[in-house]
This record gives structure tokens, sequence and C-alpha cells, in this order.
């Protein structure tokens, strides 16, 4: 895979208010996005502006990582297929003490109460798989959506399962605390794919974006990173 974006965002930490002010939508949503959204109205309107949000974040970091002069820029990212926004969503129960993680449709849950497996789907969270348009490119985006947070993963392809991802909730919110976990979260789910080798770290590209390494020389292993709120996330593809 060339390159991997992810987004998390914990609506916790949105002001619902200023979301619904065209000043502040009209930056992030195209008018085409506006209107969509017509056509989707049991979706708490904060709920599409943030998920749109996330796939649009998660794609920039998906570009700049090939083009690194990009600017982020979210209105000119633009929804190209119309996800069915249509279902309830529900909350995970106690998510706060709970780490989940999966890969492709696949989410688990370290306390054993919820999995989800290709053909049976947990109660608890929406899943919505749709198409973003940026510099002539199409992104294929997953978005996983609670009433804690929302999540989302871009990719070139609409097969994900050669992606790794987890979220996490954690006590302290400062960026110290999100970018060291995350780390270290991505560090203990790498070291379970590849459990017999060893000598993996995180480092930097000449760009300011994340990379794995083995014995100190980077990988071919795409990653990406994301924290807000009280919840971190990563995403990577082996």
């Amino acid at each position: 895979m060339i390159s991997i974006g992810n987004d998390i965002v914990d609506l916790s930490a949105i002001d619902k208010n200023r979301t619904q002010q065209k000043a502040f939508y009209s930056k992030i949503l195209s008018d085409k996005e506006q209107q969509l959204y017509s056509r989707s109205s049991q979706m708490p309107f904060e709920i599409y502006v943030w998920l749109l949000w996330s796939a649009k974040e998660s794609v920039y970091k998906f570009a700049k990582r090939l083009n690194p002069e990009l600017i982020f820029s979210p209105a000119r990212i633009e929804i190209v297929s119309e996800p069915v926004f249509e279902s309830e969503f529900s909350e995970f129960k106690n998510f706060q003490n709970v780490n989940s993680k999966g890969s492709g449709f696949d989410l688990s849950f370290e306390s054993g109460e919820f999995f989800n497996s290709v053909n049976s789907a947990p109660e608890k969270f929406s899943e919505y798989n749709y198409q973003i348009n940026y510099l002539s490119k199409t992104y294929h985006l997953l978005s996983l959506i609670s009433d804690k947070f929302i999540a989302t993963i871009a990719s070139q392809s609409s097969d994900f399962t050669k992606i790794n991802w987890g979220i996490k909730y954690i006590d302290q919110n400062d960026y110290e605390s999100q970018a060291s976990v995350v780390r270290s979260f991505t560090l203990k789910r790498i070291n379970e794919v590849f459990p017999n080798e060893a000598n993996f770290s995180i480092g930097k590209n000449p760009v300011g974006g994340p990379t794995i390494l083995k014995e100190q020389v980077e990988t071919d292993f795409k990653v990406s990173f994301a924290h807000h709120g009280n919840y971190v996330a990563y995403a990577f593809a082996t």
C-alpha cells in the first residue's frame, strides 16, 4: 500500500451549537455535501459534519504522505459516492474501559464483551463505506460511529483486509499523553501481528509523519495516528 490515513473525533469535545452555524460548517462541507444532508435527516447534523471532517482529514493525511506540499482545505475534498446515512446509532457500553482493535472489517474488544466478524456485526455502532474525490483521485473510506466517537480510515482500495486499526480511550488528554499512548498502542498491535519478530519502533519521515521502523530501518508498512480529546487511534497497512 502506498499510503494510509485515519482520524478520530471525540464527540464529547465538539461544540454542537457552533457546528450548526453556516459560518463554521461551510468551511468543511462543499455545496453538494450541504445539499446531501437533506436526504439523510436521521443523522444529527453535527454528526454528519464531523463524519465528513474525519473522512477529509483521513484523505488529507493519505495524500500528504505522497505530496508534502499539500495544505488542508476540507471543502475541496468532496464526497463522490452517497453513503447510506439512515441507520440508527447506539453507544458502546462502558467504552472507556475497553480498547478496540481489528483488521479489515473485524472488530474485537479486549474485554471480550463484543466481537464482530464480516457476517456478524455488533449492535453498538454504525459502519459506513463511501468514497471521496481529491485532486482527481478517488479514496475509499471506512467510518465507525458511536455516540462517543467517530473513527475513519482512508485507503486506496475498497479492500481493507490488510489494514490493522485500533481505538483507545485515555484519561489524560494533553498532547504528550495522546502522542505517547497512541505510539505504545500501535507497537503493541504490531508485535501481536508479528509475534516472532522484534525491535519495532516508531519514527518520523522528513515531513513529520509517523513511520514504522524495524531495527531502526524504515519498513514498507504505512501508519497513521490520530487523537482528539480522550481518544487515540491508529491504522497501519502491512
